[in-house]
């Protein structure tokens, strides 16, 4: 299996507040559900190793939860659970209409 490193990078501590959730809320959900990778925070920036199918979900689900965000909405513990199913399931692009 091929390993891959991802980097995100956050605008800045605010926006990496809100994709991370309350208390890392989010981040805790993903990290539940990607237990085999690893994931890390440092400031603004999200580094992602893992197995490379797994470490691009990962990658999708914060992107989803980076647009939702910046579309203005406010992200609760419901569309982070709900990314992280969707994008499991291969349809991720549905997060983009919960909120069209």
């Amino acid at each position: 299996m091929e390993h891959a490193e991802i980097r995100l990078r956050l605008e800045d501590a605010r926006e990496a507040a809100a994709v991370f959730g309350r208390n890392d809320e989010f981040l805790r959900l993903i990290v539940e559900r990607y237990a085999a990778a690893r994931i890390l925070t440092r400031g603004e920036e999200i580094v992602i190793s893992a197995e490379a199918q797994e470490a691009d979900k990962i990658r999708r689900i914060f992107e989803e939860l980076l647009f939702l965000h910046r579309q203005g909405n406010i992200l609760t513990s419901h569309e982070c659970s709900y990314g992280i199913r969707r994008v499991a399931e291969g349809r991720a692009e549905s997060l983009h209409s919960m909120f069209s």
